[in-house]
């Protein structure tokens, strides 16, 4: 009988071990600007094979950061499959021309951008971009 309930206790204990573990993976997450409310989230190779059918919507998509805006955290790239092609992810301004939210600049990991994806901006140098209105970023550790 107690080995019974000793049993339990152990069973018991190795089960609320468990459950604080995943709450502080679920921690591990940080969000920027917007929850991302999107259900159909995007892998960023599947964006850059087929810009036009995404172009002026709001889309999510998920990618590995490959470089931050290292001055004001204004900026990031997420990289697809290929190691040369990456989707520029910008922040929002105010009227008054402050970021809605900034990107910390030594992010690196995971991140699910949602926005609105422009193609072809007079504006920029790139052909295809996205302006955050969320941003959610899983670090990795190594």
């Amino acid at each position: 009988m107690r080995y019974g309930v000793f049993l339990l206790l152990l069973i018991g204990f190795m089960l609320t071990a468990c459950d604080s573990e995943n709450a502080e993976a679920e921690t591990d997450l940080a969000t920027y600007g917007e929850p991302i409310e999107s259900t159909q989230v995007l892998p960023v190779h599947a964006v850059l094979a087929e810009p036009e059918q995404y172009a002026d919507r709001r889309v999510a998509v998920e990618g590995f950061i490959r470089e931050t805006c290292q001055s004001q955290g204004c900026w990031m790239t997420l990289r697809g499959e290929r190691e040369d092609a990456s989707l520029l992810v910008r922040v929002p301004e105010t009227e008054d021309g402050e970021y809605v939210f900034t990107i910390p600049t030594g992010s690196q990991g995971l991140a699910t951008v949602e926005g609105l994806l422009t193609l072809d901006d007079a504006a920029s140098d790139a052909d295809l971009e996205l302006t955050a209105q969320g941003v959610r970023i899983e670090p990795t550790t190594f």
